[in-house]
């Protein structure tokens, strides 16, 4: 279930126009495990839903809108078949400046559901905005 996301094996090019001093591979120690997706956006199935709760208005503006409850539920069924090393304890949200309302239907659902500490939002950083 779910597709897997293969972890980087080196920073993003352009790292240093951000004033992030992270260039060439990373370390072993640093580099992030497999990751999952419910499905990509060019995918049959859910790739339909999840390019319809991600499109924009007629002006391009994204719309932010609550997580449907059937790509939500796909989502929980990702996160409970993926054979985890360690079961997290609790989620974070992610700042989103065009969708915060989405990531924060998402974060509140599965923390409710998977009884996971709800830790809130990170902050954005100084002039990000």
């Amino acid at each position: 279930v779910g597709v897997p996301v293969e972890p980087r094996a080196a920073w993003p090019a352009g790292m240093d126009a951000l004033q992030v001093a992270l260039k060439g591979r990373i370390s072993a120690e640093e580099i992030a495990a497999e990751g999952r997706v419910i499905a990509r956006l060019s995918d049959l199935g859910w790739g339909g839903a999840l390019r319809d709760l991600l499109r924009s208005d007629t002006n391009g503006v994204p719309i932010d809108a609550e997580i449907t409850p059937a790509l939500a539920k796909a989502c929980l069924r990702v996160l409970a078949e993926w054979d985890w090393e360690q079961r997290p304890a609790a989620i974070v949200r992610i700042p989103s400046m065009t969708r915060p309302h989405l990531i924060d239907s998402l974060a509140s659902g599965i923390a409710r559901v998977g009884h996971l500490q709800d830790l809130g939002w990170l902050d954005l950083a100084d002039g990000s905005a």
